[in-house]
């Protein structure tokens, strides 16, 4: 019962302002059945309220009672009712409150505004403001505030000039508020120039305008600028909030800058908001997207709650760095806390399941997604059948692919894709004209597929003729997808189209660049490579780490010691010679050049190292006869566990062979054995050849290649024949010619050793050749230690002269 003493008013504000919008309520249904006469600011009240705390059903109980009373069309509580429906997201509903009022003051019109705008009704709000002006309502600052929001929203740049020159008219270009909502929307529709000028005009600039000019900046990829900003804002002594740094962070992904990253995070930590949700999160994108995964962990262990983003950004950046068991471990931790999935978690957990290629996990994942009720959506479905195809499980791909009955274009693209990597080209096509049949227009992913197919399979005419239906969609060549013809071209040995494709792209970046110099490169025209580079750089195009690799490639091609010097201190001066991929071109270059001083200095810098560092120095310590200083690096490799794979053997047998070191050579063979994940192959078997015939153990090389564990082939027997000749051995070397012959009958190499053989030892009259099916000694005799560089007795002659 209320009491008589305190006003309704006061009570209800009262109970409103301490959040018992319930208790509120009971009292308001008890005035209400008793026939008072209420203030209609209680209605005003009560409705605030409700918009504050999103209650549409309690909202629309007072908008009942506030009718009943004969209220709605007060303009205070009518403005009220409008902006209560717009805060709980009701715009319909808000939009017949707002048409059934009779008279509507400023604040009415503006509430339904920004209602609009701030739910993505943005043509809707800018009718009204056009109905607003017609009937000669004069805006206030909020309502240019919301009006220009859905300028924004909209990218309606010509309408946002014409609400700004109202603005000016008005006199409301210098409020802080009205000059933020300005230079907000100027960035979004992409003229940063205007924006600037009103920033710039402002009188006063305080943390939102900052922050807004800011983000301007970030979304337009000018993320130097905006760090700029900021060290600007800092010496006007504006305080950041969480939104500066939340677009602050943004821009430090965009430079992949670590360092930048880290001082942001220590002015964040000194504006004490380091546990704030929002920047954290965002801290935590940064690390991840600047490859630090252990300092954005660090940050997630130390956040006392976390909420699904937080999870969804901790789970794609481990997926997106490589970690993809973390990131299906996170995942099923997730699951345990009882926070529910989203889409883009799916896709990023799928995702990690396809880098992994694990069928099983994957289908796991499928069935977790079914059950969270999200099935049926076309990105994840895409992301499905990525990775059924890459997981080798056509037949599911097609089945997810099938049962999606609400296609798009992605998800057409995956299939498309997915096909052309598995090698069914056939089908790949087919899945094309079917999905123009129904209506979707391929985009620059399909065609870049496609493409790629075309060049794995170097199907140069398939190849022109999606190039004739790139053209006839209307897509223009440029940045990916010219790349991607380069690419394509370059592949099928066609490089004259690949110039005319390049010359005829209006944008080129640094990839379309890297695709030609690459190609010269591979097609033997090493010197227009680097020519090619030196043309990149005088237009300006900033060269990457592979853009260096396919420049140096050029360089160890063709000897070119000085440019490739040259090229060393170029990627010196842009932080990429620590970079693996860099540093083994350089190792290779230095290599070939001859300048082993020089490429073991590289190598001994690398802060990591993978088989091909390994490989590349000791094949330059072998092809230059650097035998000791070979045999001392594969013992370090080996004590550093480093794996040892089948081209580093080919090196060290190659040095065995130069070297005279049979039994080496041998034991080199042999360890493949024993050896996961390698086996012998013909390069080896042509190690061992040419060590037998050095040593002059022709009945063992005969032997070998008669009981190799592969088949004989022509350069087997080459190599077997030119050890002949060096032994002069007549029979064995006709034998051999025999053998290529049979193979290859156009061989002329063949033909040319064996009439050598003839011409160097024609003098030769008499020879006793044994029968080497009976007397070739084999293997036995090879079981020396590794230490002994030489042999304890001397092999056999494969013949006896007389």
């Amino acid at each position: 019962m209320l009491s008589k003493r305190i006003l309704p008013l006061n009570y209800i504000r009262s109970m409103c302002k301490e959040g018992c919008l319930e208790d509120a309520l009971h009292d308001l249904e008890f005035m209400e059945r008793q026939g008072q006469i209420l203030d209609p600011r209680i209605y005003s009240c009560l409705l605030q309220t409700c918009a504050r705390f999103k209650a549409l059903a309690s909202g629309k109980l007072v908008h009942a009672f506030a009718a009943k009373s004969g209220y709605e069309q007060d303009k205070n509580v009518g403005s009220n009712i409008i902006n209560m429906y717009v805060s709980c997201g009701s715009v319909v509903d808000a939009r017949k409150v707002f048409d059934g009022l009779l008279k509507k003051n400023a604040f009415t019109w503006t509430a339904m505004i920004a209602g609009c705008a701030k739910h993505g009704h943005h043509v809707e709000a800018l009718t009204i403001y056009k109905q607003m002006r017609r009937e000669g309502v004069i805006p206030n600052k909020f309502t240019f505030v919301g009006v220009l929001n859905a300028c924004a929203g909209h990218m309606a740049l010509d309408q946002g000039k014409l609400i700004h020159s109202h603005i000016v008219k008005c006199g409301y270009e210098c409020d802080v508020f009205v000059a933020s909502s300005l230079v907000n929307m100027y960035s979004k529709c992409g003229s940063l120039e205007d924006a600037q000028k009103v920033f710039d005009k402002m009188p006063s600039k305080d943390v939102v305008s900052w922050t807004v000019m800011i983000d301007g900046y970030v979304r337009q990829g000018c993320y130097e600028k905006a760090l700029a900003m900021f060290s600007n804002m800092q010496l006007k002594g504006v305080k950041p909030n969480q939104f500066t740094f939340v677009s602050l962070l943004r821009a430090c992904s965009g430079l992949f800058s670590l360092t930048q990253g880290q001082w942001l995070h220590s002015e964040i930590c000194k504006s004490g908001l380091e546990l704030d949700m929002y920047v954290c999160t965002s801290l935590i994108d940064m690390y991840a997207n600047c490859g630090s995964i252990v300092d954005a962990r660090q940050l997630f262990d130390r956040m006392p709650k976390r909420d699904v983003v937080l999870w969804t950004v901790m789970i794609t950046g481990y997926a997106k760095s490589g970690y993809n068991k973390e990131a299906l471990h996170f995942f099923q931790k997730m699951q345990k806390e009882g926070l529910k999935a989203d889409k883009v978690i799916f896709v990023s957990i799928i995702n990690a399941c396809s880098s992994l290629a694990s069928l099983e996990q994957g289908r796991w994942v499928h069935s977790q997604f079914i059950k969270s009720g999200l099935e049926g959506d076309a990105f994840v479905a895409s992301a499905l059948v990525d990775m059924y195809m890459n997981c080798g499980s056509i037949e599911e791909a097609r089945q997810e692919f099938d049962k999606t009955s609400r296609r798009n274009v992605v998800l057409w693209n995956a299939m498309i894709v997915g096909f052309a990597k598995c090698g069914h080209i056939k089908q790949a096509h087919e899945l094309f004209q079917e999905m123009q049949k129904q209506g979707f227009k391929p985009d620059e992913v399909t065609f870049i597929g496609l493409l790629h197919s075309c060049a794995s399979l170097a199907d140069l005419d398939q190849g022109k003729q999606l190039h004739e239906k790139l053209i006839q969609s209307g897509l223009k060549p440029d940045k990916f997808l010219g790349s991607t013809l380069v690419h394509m071209y370059v592949k099928c040995g066609s490089i004259k189209d690949a110039e005319q494709v390049f010359e005829n792209m209006l944008n080129r970046d640094v990839i379309s660049w890297n695709a030609l110099i690459s190609g010269y490169t591979k097609h033997g025209t090493s010197v227009k490579a680097i020519r090619m580079f030196q043309c990149m750089q005088k237009e300006g195009v900033k060269p990457n780490e592979f853009t260096f690799v396919g420049l140096l490639n050029a360089c160890a091609s063709i000897l070119a010691f000085e440019d490739g010097k040259q090229a060393h201190c170029q990627l010196l001066q842009s932080g990429f010679e620590l970079n693996l991929f860099v540093a083994n071109a350089l190792i290779d270059m230095y290599s070939k050049c001859g300048r082993l001083e020089s490429a073991r200095v590289v190598f001994d810098r690398m802060l990591i190292r993978d088989t091909v560092s390994w490989n590349s120095m000791i094949a330059g310590y072998a092809v230059h006869g650097y035998f000791n200083e070979a045999f001392q690096l594969l013992a370090q490799m080996q004590q550093k566990n480093e794996k040892v794979e089948g081209v580093t053997l080919v090196s060290v047998m190659s040095v065995c062979s130069h070297a005279g070191l049979l039994n080496e050579g041998f034991h080199y063979f042999k360890s493949m054995d024993g050896c996961e994940g390698i086996k012998p192959t013909v390069e080896h078997g042509g190690c061992m050849v040419d060590l037998f015939g050095r040593a002059g153990c022709l009945g063992e090389a005969l032997h070998f290649i008669n009981n190799s564990p592969f088949e004989p082939t022509v350069e087997l027997w080459i190599s077997f024949l030119a050890s002949c000749r060096g032994q002069g051995d007549r029979v064995l070397a006709e034998h051999a010619a025999e053998q290529i012959l049979r193979l290859d009958p156009n061989n002329d190499a063949a033909y040319v050793l064996l009439s050598n053989v003839y011409a160097e030892h024609a003098e030769d009259q008499f020879y006793v050749v044994r029968e080497t099916t009976r007397d070739t000694p084999g293997f036995g005799n090879l079981s020396l230690p590794l230490q002994n560089l030489v042999p304890e007795a001397p092999c056999k002659q494969s013949r006896d002269q007389t």
